[in-house]
């Protein structure tokens, strides 16, 4: 059956327009997705509260800190930092930024008095407002009401030591300052979103570059203050639309007209111990980081997706481009996220997370994986575990602000009733056992509040108890038989102790199901004190319920594992320093006068080797005082398929993702990065003139790739590239000139590209035919394709004309026949 001729003209009309658009398109077919480029994240407890000021756990903080950023970032390997937001100080008090200052942070002369810069310039909260100067001196005056934090005492009067007025009058010594930019402001920069702030520390401090300066959170002022508002509408950084009066009145924290904090004599002044306790809904949760909060359905999963508007991928910096802000290779570090979301899916036990591992249905688990799973884990061939020594350590802790286990009446001046007690109980506790049997040595017998991995500051020669029931036994006879405790036993069988007699009382610690390490340890600890003679009982809790009665106060003992990311000096200030012991994490509420003295001395030392040794001793008076008794530190065993994605960070906490920005941003799936040279304006120019073109790296799902390392060659040499290479903004770089040199004849020279991409590279390459003077100039390609579809509709048009032709004669012959 013949094919009608309508159909044939509609079919060739039709396979030329399919060549065509072909032609323009195959590079960009569909072959994979993005939708499922989200980070699923095992873990086996919930977030406490949406609230940041709240933070109490480190399941808080993994899910918060994704969603606000620091105005500094860190390298990887040193954590020394890198420009971002502050980009630098005035290292030689000149009043003048240089070009050489940019990423420069420290001063060898007057370091109490620093002046440093900043550029605001495409840094947005989530709800789409710009961020401005008045915000960040607000998250300055607001952070340092934060009774957990002393990273900001050092810019309070008298180093917030005793005597301070800064809890009349709020006043922090950081103010705005004339900035002068030695190079000129950015090309196309807002000028008020470029400017300096001078800090006037009140001490030395050893740590202000990385927590004071660099480490500061940004949080939204028009969120927090007063009765707060959220930007439901904006656009180009301004709002169009609020939602207000979201919270009760917080007060102010901030007065912009004078650069300082409102008194707390003030009637508006902020009220911290309200805002503390604000239960945001989900959209009032406003960062400036990487990633954006979404929804928490608690006990379920916590969503977090991409925030578009990150700073990383809203610079444009040209190789070459305007100083300051594009010196440093700015987008070799900072770029979007390549992943678009995160999501944290809870499981009740750490079985059922290495099971939903293996099953694929998470991607990376958010903890150290039973040390009797890993060998199942190291058979799997789509599994990768990186293990590290952790930086934390698991411990015993006592309330010492109570007798019989510290101080009576939580008077330190009264003696400490515990002393004795605390030595006693640590020769009862079998740290070998937890070494080789409960982490199966994945990990070593604990000593001390520093773990190995903190090397230049550990202590090998700290007092060591032994596993001695005699000793323990001498010391409780020997130490609870004054004032009529303990002479003997009790009528229940056990001993009298100061203050609660021979009552039980109670070691918190979490339950099995969260880590069945620590719940071990704590009965088996609550077990040898009774049998001691100390009427002691374990109490398993969720995790959360155990840190909730940590932070008010209400607890004996307890059984934890510490999570640590910043150096000893700074932890050992938040645990054991008396003045955080109210409201800090002070949580043994350990009031020692000699350790007072030795942490405000070492927080105040700028030489690395004196500072170890005095952390070195303050370590040898805890170990005697044991406020703290550290069990074991942990070897952290983290799983994660590597069959979905990879490059990932271990970060300062010892963990592939707590603490570890890098790779926040930096993972992605295990696929070739694709590299394509666009010629616009064809491959053919004549000798003398400029070809423009540019290079698109993109992923296999056609998202693009920023960051990718180009870099751009040709053979045979002779044509100038400019750039010759560079880092991809937007998936792209470019516009890149082809400068065509003199030929004798039309010559051809190849355009080599690739692209440097974490672990992959991509290829590609393109000929450029080079016309001498007295060649023919070519067709444009366009005019070329046009001919052609023109030809092509000519012959098609004949051969319609033809079959038509023939076809008349017959159907004028068989209506012939009819008659």
């Amino acid at each position: 059956m013949s094919m009608p001729l309508k159909t044939i003209c509609l079919f060739v009309c039709a396979q030329l327009l399919i060549g065509v658009a072909g032609a323009a398109t195959d590079s960009y077919s569909e072959i994979g997705t993005r939708d499922d480029l989200v980070l699923r994240v095992g873990v086996n407890d919930d977030m406490k509260t949406r609230n940041y000021l709240r933070l109490l756990d480190k399941w808080t903080m993994a899910t918060l800190d994704p969603v606000y950023d620091t105005v500094a970032k860190f390298e990887k390997e040193t954590e020394e930092p890198l420009p971002y937001i502050v980009l630098g100080v005035d290292a030689d008090d000149s009043g003048v930024f240089d070009l050489d200052e940019y990423g420069t942070f420290e001063k060898e002369s007057l370091p109490r008095e620093v002046t440093a810069y900043y550029d605001l310039n495409d840094v947005y909260f989530h709800d789409g407002l710009q961020v401005t100067m008045d915000d960040l001196l607000f998250s300055y005056h607001l952070w340092a009401l934060y009774p957990r934090h002393h990273e900001l005492d050092v810019l309070k009067n008298l180093n917030n030591m005793p005597g301070t007025n800064y809890s009349l009058d709020r006043w922090l010594n950081v103010w705005p300052v004339e900035g002068v930019w030695g190079t000129g402001i950015p090309a196309g920069s807002n000028e008020s979103l470029t400017f300096a702030l001078h800090f006037s520390l009140q001490a030395d401090f050893w740590a202000f570059t990385k927590t004071t300066l660099g480490g500061l959170k940004l949080v939204p002022r028009h969120l927090w203050e007063g009765t707060g508002k959220v930007c439901v509408d904006a656009q180009n950084g301004m709002c169009l639309s609020w939602r207000e009066g979201i919270h009760d009145p917080f007060g102010y924290a901030y007065d912009p007209q004078t650069h300082n904090g409102v008194s707390m004599w003030n009637p508006g002044a902020f009220r911290f111990n309200l805002s503390e306790y604000w239960d945001l809904e989900d959209d009032f949760i406003v960062g400036t980081g990487p990633f954006t909060f979404v929804k928490w359905t608690p006990g379920v999963t916590v969503r977090l997706d991409k925030f578009e508007d990150y700073k990383g991928d809203a610079l444009a910096c040209e190789k070459e481009g305007e100083p300051p802000v594009c010196q440093g290779n700015f987008y070799s570090y900072m770029h979007q996220p390549y992943i678009d979301g995160i999501l944290f899916k809870i499981y009740k036990s750490q079985n059922s997370l290495v099971f939903a591992l293996q099953a694929g249905e998470i991607d990376y688990i958010a903890l150290s994986v039973p040390p009797h799973m890993v060998p199942e884990l190291v058979d799997d061939p789509n599994v990768t575990l990186e293990m590290a020594p952790s930086k934390g350590f698991g411990y015993l802790g006592y309330n010492m602000r109570k007798s019989p286990f510290g101080y009576p009446d939580n008077d330190p001046t009264k003696g400490d009733d515990g002393f004795w007690l605390r030595q006693a109980i640590a020769h009862i506790i079998n740290k070998s056992y937890f070494q080789t049997n409960l982490l199966q040595n994945f990990g070593l017998i604990g000593d001390q509040p520093v773990s190995p991995a903190w090397l230049e500051w550990f202590n090998a020669s700290v007092i060591k108890y032994d596993l001695d029931w005699y000793s323990a036994e001498q010391i409780l006879d020997d130490h609870y038989t004054v004032g009529g405790w303990g002479l003997g036993h009790g009528p229940s069988g056990y001993r009298n102790l100061p203050t609660i007699g021979d009552g039980r009382f109670e070691i918190l610690c979490p339950s099995a199901s969260y880590d069945p390490i620590l719940a071990q340890a704590c009965s088996m600890i609550a077990s040898g004190m009774r049998s001691v003679g100390l009427n002691a009982s374990a109490n398993l809790l969720a995790f959360g319920e155990v840190v909730e009665k940590l932070a008010n106060r209400d607890v004996d003992m307890w059984v934890l594992e510490s999570f640590i990311w910043t150096p000893p000096p700074d932890y050992y200030y938040s645990f054991f320093f008396s003045g955080m012991g109210r409201a800090g994490r002070n949580y043994a509420g350990f009031n020692n006068e000699t350790l007072d003295d030795i942490m405000v001395r070492s927080r105040a030392e700028m030489n690395p080797s004196d500072q170890a040794e005095l952390i070195k001793y303050a370590s040898g008076v805890l170990a005697r005082a044991l406020p703290y008794d550290a069990l074991f530190f942990r070897t952290n065993i983290e799983a994660y398929r590597h069959d979905r994605y990879i490059n990932w960070t271990m970060g300062p906490a010892s963990s592939l993702y707590q603490k570890s920005f890098w790779s926040w941003i930096g993972i992605h799936p295990p696929v070739q990065v694709q590299i394509e040279l666009v010629f616009p304006n064809g491959t053919v120019v004549r000798e003398n003139e400029t070809l423009m073109f540019e290079v698109l790296v993109t992923d296999p799902f056609h998202g693009q790739v920023d960051g990718a390392l180009v870099t751009l060659t040709c053979s045979p040499a002779g044509p100038d590239i400019h750039p010759d290479g560079g880092w991809t903004v937007n998936g792209s770089l470019g516009p890149i000139s082809f400068e065509a040199p003199e030929v004798d004849s039309d010559t051809y020279f190849t355009v080599n590209a690739s692209a440097e991409f974490w672990e992959t590279v991509g290829y590609d390459e393109e000929r450029v035919k080079v016309l001498d003077p007295d060649s023919e100039p070519p067709l444009p390609f366009e005019s070329l394709m046009l001919l052609s579809i023109v030809i092509i509709l000519i012959i098609t048009l004949i051969i319609a004309v033809l079959l038509l032709k023939r076809k008349r004669p017959k159907e004028e012959s068989e209506e012939e026949n009819d008659l």
